[in-house]
């Protein structure tokens, strides 16, 4: 949620909406990988959990030394600041939820829940399960963004010439 109100924020709506999007296809990555079986398989073997925790944890570095590598200074008013590209936006959302290994236990632990013992399709529900979770997801993100990102686009229109 952050992810996606500072991307608003600090880059307007579009940008808040890509990142969106990209934190909802992680989360449909997180419902085929916990559908399939793997979900388990990783949480049973140490070592790979680990390189799941370990390469999130790179993510947040590489985060934070792009932060601090820039110089802090957001000037979107003037239109100085330069711009993420969609395609880096959503993939930033994307690559944050993936590796927030935190997520693959959430649906670990919550879609079997919502399955009967013994049912004839239980890929097809938890996948219908972890589709309908991602898509309202993002319903509940969208306005986050677009809320998030109007004060830029009102400071745009106010203080141009």
């Amino acid at each position: 949620m952050m992810l996606i109100m500072t991307k608003s924020i600090s880059e307007g709506i579009g940008a808040g909406v890509c990142t969106a999007s990209g934190v909802s296809l992680g989360l449909i990555i997180h419902t085929l990988i916990v559908s399939f079986g793997l979900g388990s398989l990783i949480m049973a073997s140490e070592y790979v959990f680990w390189i799941i925790k370990l390469a999130g944890a790179a993510y947040l570095f590489y985060l934070a030394h792009n932060l601090l590598k820039s110089d802090g200074k957001i000037n979107a008013v003037s239109g100085q600041k330069q711009y993420s590209s969609r395609i880096s936006l959503f993939a930033n959302g994307a690559v944050s939820n993936i590796s927030y290994s935190k997520i693959m236990i959430f649906y670990l632990v919550f879609l079997p829940q919502f399955i009967k013992q013994g049912t004839t399709s239980p890929v097809i529900k938890m996948l219908t399960l972890g589709l309908t979770f991602a898509c309202l997801t993002f319903l509940i993100k969208l306005p986050v963004a677009l809320f998030s990102g109007l004060p830029l686009e009102w400071f745009k229109k106010i203080c141009q010439p």
